[in-house]
């Protein structure tokens, strides 16, 4: 419905107020015309007036005497601060220089955690080259057993004693060429991580900032490089040397075993299962097969 429409018999009467803010100060969307005619249509035009000339000068001062207070509490802030000046100055130099202070202690624990690094990269492979010492021991002392074993009672023609001999032998040649084995596979994984990583394992883009650092990763390389260096060449001119000699010697020693089983096959009978077997086990059962044919 029209709101100029005429009122309702029920509605009350409008009787004149004087116009205030809290009229329409919390109105979302003022409309005059409603306002108007809801409240002040019975209201004389110089009455209206009137109210807002005094709303707009009252409006007019608030405003002017915010204004005012905000200035003057400027002014007083700006007053208050002008002798910290000096302080914020002091402040801000202690600031630069507790900056400094952290970028060096940072670059302090990074220097200190490449050293750790380093360390434990040494350690590492001090660690690999204590364990393939061990190896190369365990595989020296093997086949010193296996060659005082084979040089015993040569001229034993037991077949059990034969047989004992020849499995006792035969346990030996295996754990002697699965020790080679992994201690073949570890120089060749060696020689790759120190192509990669340095010598001996150590990165050699790792910074070094410090002379004391550097000496000490010289050093440690010196020690763990000799050390490696010795260790090689005792493996290569030694032991390996052995190994290749022990398995040449097996292979002649078990030929020479089925030459003489085979003469005697009835007495010999075990003897001869038990040499096929190791044949088939060492992977030479064609070996087997052409000592046989030249014997015959």
């Amino acid at each position: 419905m029209d709101i100029y429409e005429t009122a309702h018999p029920s509605e009350e009467f409008p009787y004149p107020v004087n116009i205030t803010r809290e009229d329409f100060a919390d109105v979302a969307h003022f409309d005059p015309d409603e306002f108007l005619f809801k409240n002040h249509r019975y209201t004389s035009l110089d009455s209206l007036l009137a109210d807002l000339r005094s709303l707009s000068k009252a409006l007019n001062q608030d405003l002017l005497d915010l204004v005012n207070n905000e200035y003057t509490n400027f002014i007083q802030l700006g007053q208050s601060i002008g002798g910290c000046l000096e302080l914020i100055d002091n402040l801000s130099v202690e600031i630069r220089k507790f900056k400094t202070s952290l970028g060096q202690t940072l670059a302090d624990f990074e220097d200190s955690s490449a050293t750790a690094a380093a360390v434990v990269q040494h350690k590492r492979s001090l660690n690999l080259l204590k364990n393939k010492a061990k190896l190369i021991l365990v595989l020296n002392e093997q086949c010193v057993s296996f060659e005082t074993l084979l040089g015993l009672n040569v001229a034993e023609r037991a077949a059990d004693r034969l047989q004992q001999k020849l499995h006792t032998l035969t346990t030996l040649h295996l754990s002697i060429s699965k020790i080679y084995s992994l201690i073949m596979e570890s120089v060749l994984n060696s020689a790759d991580h120190s192509a990669s990583n340095g010598i001996n394992g150590a990165n050699i883009e790792t910074p070094i900032n410090d002379t004391r650092q550097l000496e000490s990763s010289l050093n440690s390389l010196a020690t763990s490089s000799l050390a490696n260096k010795e260790l090689c060449h005792f493996f290569d001119n030694v032991v390996k040397t052995k190994v290749m000699a022990l398995k040449f010697e097996f292979k002649l020693y078990l030929d020479e075993l089925l030459i003489m089983a085979k003469a005697d096959p009835k007495t010999y009978s075990g003897l001869i299962m038990a040499v096929l077997s190791t044949y088939r086990v060492l992977g030479m059962s064609s070996e087997a097969v052409k000592t046989l044919k030249n014997k015959t």
